[in-house]
């Protein structure tokens, strides 16, 4: 488990927890109220250390749409049973699109 909530944490620093990842081998990561920003949110999706992470939460980061969209698309999200996106307002079909290419076994909470 690890806990970095309410650090000021930018993405220069998401960036970099997300190269360490792989080594970390967390099953739950809680980066919220962060301003990791869609890049941060984009390395977290490239990490192959998402692999082993089972519970993600991004709630009060600025991930945007493009962020959103690079942790569902992300080949490493295999092990997530929950993430957190909210923080941000999300449309109803992001939301519905989100949700599919998460897919059934997992918890998505957003702003919707």
């Amino acid at each position: 488990w690890l806990t970095v909530s309410k650090c000021g944490l930018r993405k220069a620093d998401a960036v970099a927890l997300a190269n360490r990842l792989p080594v970390l081998g967390l099953t739950h990561l809680n980066l919220s109220e962060n301003k990791i920003g869609m890049i941060g949110a984009k390395a977290l999706a490239n990490s192959p250390g998402l692999a082993t992470v089972v519970s993600l939460d991004l709630r009060g980061n600025p991930i945007l749409k493009s962020g959103r969209a690079a942790l569902a698309a992300s080949p490493h999200k295999s092990a997530l049973t929950e993430i957190n996106l909210g923080g941000e307002q999300v449309d109803k079909d992001e939301a519905k699109e989100l949700r599919k290419q998460f897919g059934k076994g997992v918890k998505v909470t957003m702003w919707a």
